[in-house]
């Protein structure tokens, strides 16, 4: 770790950590253009009354004294006693002392500075505080009246052996490379006693709380975004979570995803076998749910015996310039029971007989599993329909996605392939959006500069990719040419408002 590393003062009692790559970060964004950019400098403007110190900082940090070449973090610290107090702390290596403290002097002359133990402080108001040394700068907020001094002396008295870098798990973190990286534990929670009662009263050792960590890292490259997620939690804290969810999607959904015209697709593997088991192993909790479908004849057990589990939902361009088709999917495990539930849905006038293994879905239905989703529904009744094929049932809203799904998908050469089945085949979860089609369909995405964006997540470990349409500028630096050209909009916007009224 490089000498003056601002990690070294962070306090162990720190909740959430995230690193920030200055070095790497500047670069990429070209920090010099970003600083001539409207919505950078009057976002410097509004921020300025809250926080001027910070503000500062961020307009210039290289005159500012940061150095510049070192990490910064932000750290949070939260309440173990289990309220909403969290105090933060911006923390920056610092080059130049004395070009620190110009800039405060610059930033208010009434500084009033108070001398602590090898540091010195300010209050900027009832929830903010700077604190510095002749190595770091600590920035200080918190969301609610508390002891700021007291906060800030926390920093400033961390001992190399009392700092959150000298856990391992935060050593390893640290060592990734990555633009922006993430930290968080359970740990601060541990004692907390309405956090252990609530795992008591969910059959839950409450020393489950203890030592569980999620890491997840960011990084800009030319023409995309990408990020990971690691999760190291205690098995006592999964082993009943993990029920809820299979290993992957067995159900091979690709079939009925095309490669082209796809907007998007989810697909989702929930273990209703194991959700069953959770709940029978809490039997007021499971009378409480089967109270409700008693009425029906029914109880949580027969879904869970009834339904597998395998989730998909997927949107496409409708065959209608314009419009959007889509569906939702779910295996079957038992026809048998399943018709039990089709003839209770009929009884009830959920749904109506339309044809072999085809049901209209009420007006309620079909807003709830298409409009909801921004799906069109394109039957000119304007009801959607349930249709049982291939041991599953497919709700669509449109004509001829029903006649493929009749048809048993679509041909070979025009089924997602690659990537994509990957992607929703072999996850707990997994997600594809074609962002550059979907802006067709919503005028709020036009200025989006993402093509795709996909990502999975599995019991342990999770990832994300954006693509940018334009792969030749780092997309840190093409996220914030957006930014300014949205900001741009949204004013002539608001001052073409103006002049109207």
């Amino acid at each position: 770790m490089a000498a003056g590393d601002g990690i070294t003062i962070i306090p162990e009692t720190t909740g959430m950590l995230m690193t920030f790559d200055m070095g790497s970060l500047m670069e990429k964004a070209d920090f010099e253009y970003v600083k001539t950019l409207d919505f950078y400098k009057d976002m410097l403007k509004e921020v300025s009354s809250d926080n001027q110190k910070l503000v500062s900082i961020l307009e210039d940090p290289s005159k500012s004294g940061i150095d510049t070449e070192q990490n910064m973090y932000v750290s949070l610290k939260f309440d173990p006693e289990g309220s909403e107090q969290v105090f933060g702390g911006v923390v920056f290596s610092l080059a130049d002392r004395s070009a620190f403290e110009a800039m405060l002097a610059e930033t208010d002359a009434q500084l009033d500075i108070q001398n602590g133990d090898g540091y010195q402080y300010a209050i900027g108001d009832s929830k903010t505080i700077v604190g510095w040394s002749d190595q770091f700068v600590v920035v200080g907020f918190s969301n609610t009246y508390m002891e700021l001094a007291q906060e800030m002396e926390a920093y400033f008295k961390t001992t190399p052996e009392t700092s959150i870098a000298n856990q391992s798990d935060i050593k390893s973190n640290l060592e990734t490379g990555h633009d922006i990286s993430m930290w968080l534990t359970t740990n601060p929670f541990a004692d907390n006693p309405s956090a252990q009662f609530a795992l008591s009263m969910a059959e839950i050792d409450p020393e489950a709380l203890r030592d569980n960590y999620i890491r997840s890292y960011v990084d800009f490259e030319n023409g995309k975004i990408t990020g990971t997620s690691d999760l190291d939690l205690q098995k006592a804290l999964t082993k009943d979570l993990g029920k809820f969810f299979d290993d992957k999607v067995d159900t091979d959904y690709t079939a009925y995803v095309p490669q082209d015209d796809l907007l998007f697709a989810i697909t989702v593997a929930i273990d209703m076998t194991g959700i069953d088991e959770v709940l029978t192993a809490r039997p007021q909790s499971k009378q409480f749910l089967d109270y409700s479908l008693q009425q029906y004849g029914l109880s949580f057990t027969d879904i869970a015996n009834t339904f597998g589990g395998d989730i998909l939902i997927a949107g496409t361009k409708g065959e209608v310039q314009g419009t959007t088709a889509g569906i939702v999917a779910i295996n079957i495990n038992d026809d048998d029971k399943l018709m039990d539930f089709i003839n209770m849905a009929i009884e009830n006038r959920a749904l109506e007989a339309d044809g072999d293994n085809v049901y209209k879905l009420t007006p309620f239905l079909t807003r709830s599993s298409m409009k909801e989703m921004d799906m069109d529904v394109n039957f000119p009744d304007g009801s959607a329909r349930l249709i049982i094929e291939n041991d599953i049932i497919f709700v669509t809203g449109d004509p001829t996605t029903m006649a493929m799904i009749q048809d048993g998908g679509y041909s070979r050469g025009d089924r997602a392939s690659g990537e994509i089945k990957s992607l929703l085949s072999d996850h707990v979860y997994g997600t594809y959006f074609a962002m550059k089609a979907m802006r067709e369909f919503d005028p709020e995405m036009e200025n989006m500069p993402f093509s795709i964006m996909e990502g999975f997540m599995d019991s342990e470990t999770g990832e994300f990719t954006f693509e940018m349409e334009d792969d030749s500028q780092n997309a840190l630096r093409l996220l914030m040419e957006t930014a300014n050209e949205e900001y741009l909009k949204e004013k002539q916007e608001a001052m073409s408002d103006g002049e109207a009224m």
